[in-house]
């Protein structure tokens, strides 16, 4: 049986539904503290051990440490916003849909809300179109980019060497598929070392405002992406500044986000126009020839044909990020805990699987889901994690039918219950978080009044006011 904290019960399936946008109607807190106006509601302790302890001045994990630290699933939750943040405003801005010309098929007639759907959706997958091209680019520049260090060591993604937001979200979605990424890595002796290469959590925890969740890159990553892909780094401005465009490429973006464009006056949905499939774009219909290609144009053809596999993997991602949104667990005033919790829980999710065959279908919560992912993006070490606690390599597919999924999951709550005497699944919200870290202090401190739920629901309602208020005025800063 799952314990509940006393008095303040939370709703947990309206939890679960509470959109990023307003977290601070989880729970119904009358406020009584004052308004706060500047102050994050991420704590910095919980981004300090981003580094591994062996040797203790190293801040490169290794192998020898193969599960996720909850430092790096805070960055990660971090980088997800950072994704939700970047959609929006591909979607809202008038300016990106003025560059596109994704107005045009709608200059005659009502404009009605499926059609700005629709328009919205093309604007957001041209933008995705572009990142995958813009990926292949950087990947095929990649061990240029990253130096060989002179004491022969793997080379890493550093500061100086990060790729823009749009790049990282293809290069996140793929390592989010290890085989397939194993297989890209292995089709060339210059990029097989990239298996070994760690992801940058610290590069990308100070590349993200945790007040806005926009993304930065330094001026020296800036011109390390420009020099040797010959594009610009910020594809969001570069599509906000369409003028700075030549002919031949501003029509190959208007062509490509037509393409994209449903119908949705033949369409009985605005979800139905948002998701129907894009027809199908040639540069032939440019009428030039391939020496008159620009680099943007030469980056199609050459990487066009990942398309088809990476839009559809980062479509199923974006549920992903709506989900970790609604939990906003990195904002969390125990939001150390419940990551904590989150990596011991993968832990014997992988266990699971070295104790029952191998065809097994283990369905994860959220979240242990959270850690798993974090796990993935460094290849290395989660290809050691894997043998050494589920004794082979767990494949990670996102693909699997819903059916399947539903089967799976309720074999692995009862595996996990009768495997660690516990519920596999249960809630996590702020309120049922905070509570239980104060009533942990409390028993560690040894204070002669551990056992006063009311005492202790006191001080866990003060702090979770406390951490909505910073919320509320962190959001005021991710609107504008």
């Amino acid at each position: 049986m799952t314990l509940e904290p006393p008095h303040m019960t939370c709703n947990r399936s309206h939890v679960q539904k509470t959109h990023l946008k307003k977290p601070y109607k989880m729970f119904n807190i009358k406020s009584s503290t004052p308004h706060v106006t500047t102050s994050p509601s991420t704590t910095p302790s919980l981004f300090k051990p981003l580094g591994r302890a062996s040797p203790p001045s190293s801040e490169t994990p290794t192998v020898e440490e193969p599960l996720p630290r909850p430092a790096e699933c805070a960055v990660h939750l971090e980088l997800l916003e950072a994704f939700q943040t970047t959609k929006s405003r591909v979607q809202k801005s008038h300016i990106v849909a003025h560059a596109l010309n994704l107005r045009q098929p709608y200059s005659f007639g009502v404009v009605t809300k499926r059609k700005r759907s629709a328009r919205a959706q093309a604007a957001w997958n041209t933008y995705l179109t572009l990142a995958v091209l813009r990926f292949g680019k950087w990947w095929d520049a990649l061990p240029k980019i990253l130096d060989t260090s002179p004491d022969g060591a793997v080379p890493q993604i550093t500061k100086k060497t990060l790729p823009p937001l749009d790049v990282l979200m293809v290069f996140h979605t793929y390592l989010l598929m290890p085989r397939k990424y194993k297989a890209l890595c292995g089709r060339d002796d210059a990029h097989e070392a990239l298996l070994q290469v760690e992801f940058p959590w610290k590069a990308v925890h100070r590349a993200i405002d945790a007040n806005t969740n926009t993304y930065a890159l330094t001026p020296e990553a800036q011109d390390a992406f420009q020099q040797k892909t010959g594009l610009e780094a910020d594809l969001l401005a570069s599509l906000q500044r369409d003028k700075i465009h030549d002919p031949l490429t501003r029509t190959f973006l208007e062509k490509l986000a037509h393409s994209h464009l449903a119908d949705a006056s033949s369409s009985s949905s605005s979800s139905a126009a948002a998701t129907s499939s894009p027809q199908p774009f040639s540069l032939a219909s440019l009428g030039v020839q391939p020496y008159e290609y620009t680099p943007l144009l030469q980056a199609y053809e050459a990487h066009h044909g990942s398309l088809s596999l990476l839009l559809p993997a980062i479509s199923r991602q974006e549920a992903f990020w709506d989900k970790m949104g609604c939990q906003n667990w990195v904002h969390s005033p125990a939001a150390a805990r419940t990551l904590s919790l989150a990596v011991r829980r993968y832990h014997r999710f992988l266990l699971l699987f070295a104790r029952h065959p191998p065809d097994t279908v283990l369905v994860p919560t959220l979240h242990i889901d959270i850690a798993w992912h974090t796990a993935l993006c460094s290849p290395a070490r989660y290809d050691a994690a894997t043998r050494a606690f589920a004794g082979r390599f767990i494949n990670h597919d996102d693909s699997i039918e819903a059916a399947v999924l539903g089967d799976g999951w309720r074999d692995t709550q009862e595996l996990y219950r009768l495997e660690f005497g516990e519920d596999y699944d249960h809630c996590l919200c702020w309120w049922c978080e905070v509570w239980w870290e104060e009533k942990e202090r409390a028993a560690a401190a040894d204070e002669g009044n551990v056992g006063d739920d009311d005492k202790i629901s006191e001080r866990a309602a003060a702090r979770l006011e406390r951490a909505m208020q910073a919320e509320k005025a962190r959001m005021k800063n991710v609107r504008r």
